[in-house]
């Protein structure tokens, strides 16, 4: 996910902070735009957190 974000956003700061447990959330500009807790998610499929992005990019 960190590289697919460099890639398509590449002036965008992405920074990673550890989780715990398998817990996987994806931020923007403070608001959650992806979360995946284990046995109740799964990790996004390739592209989501792009459109994610893309999408409230677009709301502003």
């Amino acid at each position: 996910v960190e590289a697919e974000i460099r890639s398509n956003f590449p002036d965008m700061e992405v920074e990673l902070e550890e989780g715990r447990h398998g817990v996987f959330k994806v931020f923007l500009d403070g608001k959650k735009i992806f979360g995946r807790i284990p046995l109740f998610g799964s990790f996004p499929r390739e592209g989501e957190i792009t459109d994610k992005i893309q999408n409230m990019m677009g709301n502003q």
